[in-house]
């Protein structure tokens, strides 16, 4: 078994080429979908075993995965919830698919909320995000919230805020993805959606033994694992009366 790490077009074919060369592993645990991605037209051609971590799209293939339309609703809802007015939100590189489903569901939240929307997008990384907060946050109508791709690039967003003297929440909400440690780098914690990222990792092992070995369904599925949102500091009601003056 092994899983699959490498990006680009030409990386890709080298690897899954020498997969099958090697005739060492019996199974792909791919990450990081796109929404054209070339993997897994290359390993269903030659049947080989593989399972998705991730959207894939109109793709019939076998993928775990979490509602991350929902997901991404989820925390935007947080944010209103707490009297934010503002709510942007940084996204990853255009075309990956985990982002491109965060931003329909943020974006059908202020929808429903009859709030506007307005996104940047960013590498990924403490630095880039750093970098695009630096622009996001700038002017006299700078977002007072902001959705964040994951948890490493609300750091980058947190360097930002500190930059510019502005206190989290009082200033500016934040919530991200992940729920891992560095929630818990802010003195009041950071607010973020638990992806259940042991049971994701989970059902995609045992759904690659399944075909492995030939069992189970014949037809491939997609398998959903629940989130959570894990409230913290980041995202706190804002006073009363201060909501109506953003």
């Amino acid at each position: 078994m092994c899983l699959e790490l490498v990006h680009g077009d030409e990386n890709e074919v080298s690897v899954h080429e020498a997969l099958l060369r090697s005739k060492r592993v019996d199974g792909v645990i791919l990450v990081e979908s796109v929404v054209h991605d070339s993997r897994l037209e290359l390993l269903q051609r030659d049947r080989f075993p593989f399972v998705l971590i991730g959207n894939p799209m109109r793709s019939r293939v076998w993928s775990v995965d979490n509602d991350n339309v929902a997901a991404g609703a989820l925390a935007a809802e947080e944010l209103i919830r707490a009297g934010y007015r503002r709510i942007a939100m940084l996204a990853g590189p255009p075309g990956i698919t985990v982002s491109e489903d965060r931003i329909l569901g943020y974006s059908r939240a202020l929808d429903a909320a009859g709030m506007p929307c307005r996104i940047w997008h960013s590498d990924f990384g403490i630095e880039a995000a750093r970098l695009v907060a630096e622009e996001a946050l700038a002017g006299p109508m700078a977002p007072d919230a902001l959705v964040v791709l994951d948890d490493l690039m609300a750091m980058g967003v947190v360097l930002t805020a500190r930059e510019q003297g502005l206190s989290i929440p009082d200033d500016l909400g934040l919530v991200s993805f992940n729920d891992t440690h560095l929630c818990h780098v802010l003195e009041r914690g950071l607010t973020s959606v638990s992806l259940n990222i042991e049971a994701l990792v989970r059902e995609a092992v045992d759904c690659l033994m399944a075909q492995i070995r030939g069992e189970g369904p014949s037809e491939p599925r997609r398998i959903l694992v629940p989130c959570e949102l894990k409230r913290r500091g980041s995202s706190a009601p804002l006073p009363r009366g201060e909501e109506a003056l953003r």
